[in-house]
């Protein structure tokens, strides 16, 4: 069952929204716990409101030997970074130990995950090198990871980034390589559409081979463009291959 709430953020300073899956019986002594990042102009109902996610969660909820609970994030337009809203500072200091007391779970890295979907996959490779003591796997599709700031999408309107050199230095290979000799195992599966416009194929092999002699790597090339079709096929897989 999916419910929304809200969580008083210090760092955002308003209530927050946010959405939660928790499967029948759950076993919090026995439990795998995921946070979805959504994409860009999006917010946290979307995983669920746009594809079949609930039903595979429960699919899985009812053959995993676990209970895999999951956490859908309102990231706003940010990046997921620290700029005209601490969208990071926040999830890290407010919303994982807020809602982890709020339902009593106690979970250790190895058993917290990340889902990242086009801006989110930033986010959610940032994340994964930047705390690496917290999160041990990322699942990132049509992972939003040009090298370069690109002018003719609209997410340049946001204003997040001046220019090209504050684009890079929050991006996450700027974090890996900063972080790379410190960080504990992360595990990074990567689906991007050969046809995609926005998130281009090239783009995810650069990154993926720059890190993959540290991190572990699976990074799948699929038929499809950067659309609700293709994540949905893509959520059914992870779940399907029982990666989580």
């Amino acid at each position: 069952m999916i419910n929304v709430d809200t969580l008083w953020s210090d760092q955002l300073k308003l209530d927050w929204n946010y959405s939660i899956y928790e499967p029948e019986n759950l076993d919090r002594e026995n439990m795998k716990l995921v946070y979805f990042l959504h994409g860009a102009g999006g917010n946290h109902t979307d995983f669920y409101s746009k594809t079949s996610l609930e039903k595979y969660l429960d699919d899985f909820n009812k053959k995993s030997g676990f209970s895999l609970v999951a956490i859908f994030v309102d990231g706003f337009n940010s990046y997921y970074v620290d700029k005209y809203m601490k969208v990071e500072s926040a999830i890290f200091k407010d919303l994982i130990p807020g809602l982890e007391k709020r339902y009593s779970f106690n979970i250790g890295r190895e058993d917290r995950y990340l889902v990242g979907l086009s801006l989110g996959g930033w986010g959610a490779l940032n994340y994964s090198f930047r705390h690496s003591d917290i999160f041990s796997k990322a699942f990132l599709l049509s992972p939003y990871l040009a090298r370069h700031m690109r002018t003719d999408l609209e997410i340049r309107t946001w204003g997040i980034f001046e220019d090209d050199a504050e684009y890079k230095s929050h991006h996450p290979l700027t974090s890996f390589e900063k972080n790379k000799d410190t960080m504990k195992p992360v595990e990074i599966y990567s689906y991007t559409g050969m046809q995609d416009k926005i998130v281009e194929a090239e783009d995810i092999k650069y990154l993926m081979d720059e890190i993959r002699d540290h991190v572990s790597v699976k990074d799948y090339y699929l038929d499809g463009e950067h659309e609700w079709g293709l994540w949905d096929r893509v959520l059914e897989k992870i779940f399907e291959d029982r990666e989580l």
